[in-house]
């Protein structure tokens, strides 16, 4: 069950271009994809120590597949960086494809300064998460 409701196309890929650095002397790999479209995307994947360039595409390759599977238009690494803006701008929601550290770390530092509560739930494969309005308190 895909968590866009409003009829938000998926990303295309439509253009590969390939970018190498020969003057890094240091060994490693890192790939980095745009799509484009209406809701264009960036993911990107570096390599571990001893990682292979097929084990790095292979694991970027699953990361993409899971955020459109998902369809959710804030992919699982970014809903952390949205949380700050977000409660200081009007508050709201938005769909995730899912959790991590980073995302829950953000929710807990934003509660235990400010006293407010972000909530989120489950929506199928995708995640909600309800970020409050910037109250200011006043102390005269």
């Amino acid at each position: 069950m895909p968590c866009l409701k409003a009829g938000v196309s998926a990303p295309k890929f439509d253009e590969l271009e390939i970018t190498e650095n020969p003057d890094i002397e240091e060994p490693g790999a890192a790939v980095i994809v745009r799509t484009t479209g209406r809701n264009p995307t960036v993911f990107s994947e570096i390599a571990q120590y001893g990682d292979t360039s097929e084990a790095l595409a292979r694991s970027l390759g699953k990361q993409i597949r899971g955020f459109l599977a998902a369809s959710a238009p804030i992919e699982t690494h970014l809903a952390d960086q949205i949380i700050l803006p977000l409660f200081f701008a009007a508050g709201g929601s938005f769909l995730t494809k899912g959790s991590s550290e980073h995302l829950e770390s953000c929710i807990k530092v934003l509660e235990l300064f400010t006293g407010q509560k972000v909530k989120t739930e489950k929506d199928g494969k995708c995640l909600v998460v309800n970020v409050p309005k910037f109250k200011r308190e006043n102390h005269d």
